[in-house]
């Protein structure tokens, strides 16, 4: 709905209310844990979450090494992930850390929400850190630090030209071993399996960076794109398979997607979550206040007009406009 200053002032009221720390809303329904334990849900469960109840939160969350979960105290928590690892650049046998960017915690995140920026934050510091293990030819061309502005404008002018030097698979070097490629088959007229190994012992820090891989490549398609592609997804189901929460990988794919459905109907259905009326009233007025303070308070500016004139096409009383300064 197109918003102003008094319903941010309600929604900002209301969830003042909420003790700091996560507590049960009246007449939340519970869930049965084991013989002993029981559980609430986290869509009745108000969140009120400050430095230290993150801390207390993310100390149960296990990272795989290399990697590091900080917590900053700041106006809002951040979270932060450090990368142990040898210099990219001056290789020496000693280990330093670099960080990722800060991940910004707002109050009323439940703790799957917060866990789930947490495993972002992780898969978006060790691609950054990945694109500078894949050379080719003596440089880094996915490296995140590529001046893009540049890129931008010298593609405009048909500055950037394709090398006359086809490049091959066999020319990317992976955290300093040159690949191998073990097989290049044609199994219909315009798909190709390739079969690659990234030999030897991991030099890094990185423990997915080594053995066999294949990628499927459709016509002309850049075969060192697709190994990118390939190598991006292994970090990513790595880090799921690695990061536990109180010593259960709760992404892993071996919790398949039949077992996600039990749990989805077991947690998330009010009818089989026998919930009271009082508690789903309770829960659309705490998740409307939600969405009013994550609608942003913004200024005028080219940016954000511009945004607003797109935001104006659609019906005001669905979702909640920005709240615009005068």
């Amino acid at each position: 709905m197109q918003s102003d200053f008094s319903t941010r002032k309600s929604a900002l009221q209301k969830l003042s209310f909420i003790p700091k720390g996560s507590q049960p809303i009246e007449h939340s329904p519970i869930i049965q844990l084991d013989n002993i334990s029981l559980g609430t849900p986290a869509q009745f469960i108000a969140y009120n979450l400050r430095e230290k109840e993150v801390q207390e939160f993310c100390s149960r969350i296990q990272l795989p090494e290399p990697l590091v979960l900080l917590v900053e105290d700041s106006d809002v928590p951040n979270i932060v992930i450090g990368i142990l690892g040898p210099d990219n650049y001056q290789r020496h046998d000693e280990l330093e850390i670099v960080y990722g960017r800060r991940w910004r915690i707002e109050p009323n995140l439940s703790h799957s929400e917060l866990l789930q920026t947490v495993l972002l934050a992780c898969k978006v510091a060790v691609e950054h850190e990945l694109r500078e293990r894949v050379q080719v030819r003596g440089t880094t061309p996915f490296n995140a630090h590529q001046d893009h502005e540049i890129f931008s404008k010298l593609i405009k002018n048909n500055e950037i030209k394709n090398t006359e030097n086809p490049i091959r698979p066999s020319d990317l070097v992976i955290d300093q071993r040159r690949i191998i490629i073990h097989k290049s088959e044609e199994i219909s007229n315009n798909l190709k399996l390739i079969n690659f190994e990234i030999p030897g012992k991991i030099t890094g820090t990185l423990p997915f960076l080594q053995g066999e891989f294949n990628i499927l490549v459709e016509g002309n398609e850049d075969r060192c794109l697709k190994i990118w592609d390939k190598l991006l997804l292994e970090s990513k189901l790595w880090l799921h398979e690695n990061l536990f929460l109180d010593d259960v990988a709760v992404f892993s794919r071996k919790y398949d997607t039949n077992m996600r459905i039990f749990y989805s109907l077991l947690h998330r259905n009010d009818t089989n979550l026998d919930s009271s009326e009082e508690s789903i009233v309770e829960r659309g007025l705490m998740n409307e206040a939600i969405d009013v303070m994550r609608a942003p308070v913004i200024n005028s500016g080219k940016t954000n007009d511009s945004g607003m004139e797109y935001i104006r096409k659609i019906n005001p009383t669905h979702g909640f406009w920005p709240f615009e300064k005068r």
